[in-house]
């Protein structure tokens, strides 16, 4: 037989009668290791002792049924197939108390010795299924719990099924708190929430989606989040996976290189606005001075005079378009007045030149910044500027600037043609990109808000104290 080549089948046979136990063991002691008992307190010992794969009882025993036998050991030998032995007259109490007992099968006597080896085979054979797949889940267990990074389980409500260990020191709430927590209480941002419900509703993966989450003291945590499907054995969605990864000192050690970068990029601009400004600059308005003055002088010369006129003309556009790069690659005014001034002549210069209405508001008295942040703000500004005139075509711009706390908060709108933000992948492509690492390389958050034909709206909020 199958059995005979490998592991011999731990039994317990459990009967009141001597004469059946001695019957059963000279019949199956070569196919099994039969350890048998007349009492429920011999079962339990044996069972302590021995690692028993499949228990045989009888149903009729004085004290206790084996019905009642099996289910009494049920919680400390969860493991072992049962199988009870009943006469025809007990069929109707074993069918009402089977699942009291997790009885795998039930026989009536007298046995067939053949017919219960078989059933002895498919009874150890299910043991083994059983103690692979416990093995199995033992393992995926000590991983989920030992697992560094948060793994959580839930339904396809979005109902939390479990977590682990590193979910609770993560987020810093007690197990009973996150049973009941839903997903908005842990997202700082539901426009993510709903990148997450479209992706899982098309039936795709999640793999490291950067999102932010809060924990119990409302502290904001970068993370990056993998949600995978579950499907049962007949291949239905029961539910998703999830992990977590806390980016958070990760992303302050990318930002802090990111500001480094920045701010090299901003010296370089500064020493280039310099040499044009005190050189080139000064050069053009000589050359414009001399002109004038033999304009002047020559006034016999109608066509002369033209000429040189023209030129002067066209050597003071020039003048302005070096000292609007000048302007652009850093303004004059952010290094002598500091920002407020800086925007405010910003916005005086491009109102000028491209007919755009603008309401600067800012709270007065403003205090002074660190020059690196005083710049990054003003670059914000002017590129939010920028993509308001050129991709939404706006011709009012609204923008205040004040301190809340140690914060400061820019909230900027415009009457443009706005864009869909619900679509993440139109969201990152619309030219926003380089003000949201900016905005991020000081720690800082921006919420984008917009509708076709109603404008753009956002809020900028940078913390004025950069902790590294």
């Amino acid at each position: 037989m199958k059995m005979e080549q490998q592991k011999k089948i731990q039994l317990l046979y459990l009967d009141d009668e001597p004469n059946n136990l001695v019957s059963f063991t000279a019949n199956f002691r070569t196919f099994c290791n039969v350890y048998t008992a007349t009492t429920a307190e011999e079962g339990r010992q044996i069972l302590k002792e021995k690692n028993i794969h499949v228990i045989v009882t009888d149903q009729r025993m004085p004290n206790i049924t084996g019905i009642e036998f099996l289910e009494s050991i049920i919680a400390d030998h969860p493991e072992p197939i049962r199988i009870l032995l009943t006469g025809y007259s007990d069929i109707e109490a074993v069918v009402g108390a089977i699942n009291k007992g997790q009885v795998y099968r039930y026989l009536m006597k007298p046995l067939n010795v053949e017919e219960l080896k078989m059933i002895l085979e498919d009874a150890y054979n299910l043991y083994l299924f059983r103690k692979r797949n416990k093995d199995l889940l033992d393992k995926y267990k000590k991983i989920f719990e030992e697992s560094s990074d948060a793994i959580f389980v839930i339904d396809e409500t979005a109902k939390l099924i479990d977590f682990n260990q590193a979910t609770v020191d993560l987020l810093k709430y007690s197990r009973s708190q996150l049973q009941n927590l839903t997903h908005k209480d842990l997202l700082e941002d539901q426009h993510e929430l709903e990148i997450i419900i479209h992706e899982l509703s098309n039936d795709r993966t999640i793999k490291n989606l950067e999102i932010k989450l809060l924990d119990s003291a409302a502290n904001k945590l970068d993370c990056l989040l993998s949600i995978n499907p579950i499907y049962d054995k007949n291949g239905m969605k029961i539910g998703y996976q999830g992990i977590v990864k806390d980016i958070t000192k990760q992303k302050k050690a990318q930002n802090m290189l990111l500001r480094t970068i920045l701010n090299s990029q901003e010296k370089e601009r500064n020493e280039f606005a310099t040499d044009l400004h005190d050189s080139i600059s000064q050069q053009l308005a000589s050359i414009t001075f001399y002109i004038q003055t033999i304009e002047n002088i020559d006034l016999s010369k109608k066509s002369t005079s033209q000429t040189l006129a023209e030129a002067n003309a066209s050597l003071n556009s020039v003048l302005n378009e070096i000292r609007d790069l000048c302007y652009k690659i850093i303004p004059r005014t952010i290094i002598n007045f500091g920002l407020i001034e800086s925007i405010k002549d910003l916005c005086y210069r491009i109102g000028l030149r491209k007919d755009i209405k603008f309401n600067f508001d800012v709270d007065e008295p403003f205090q002074p910044l660190d020059k690196a942040l005083e710049i990054t703000i003003f670059r914000v500004i002017q590129e939010l500027i920028d993509n308001a005139i050129e991709h939404g075509k706006a011709t009012k711009i609204n923008i205040k600037i004040n301190r809340i706390g140690n914060n400061v908060v820019i909230s900027f709108q415009d009457n443009g043609t706005g864009f869909n933000v619900k679509n993440f992948h139109e969201y990152k492509g619309v030219g926003l990109k380089n003000i949201k690492l900016r905005v991020e390389s000081h720690n800082g958050e921006i919420n984008i808000q917009s509708s076709i034909s109603l404008g753009t709206s956002c809020r900028i909020t940078i913390p004025i104290a950069i902790l590294n």
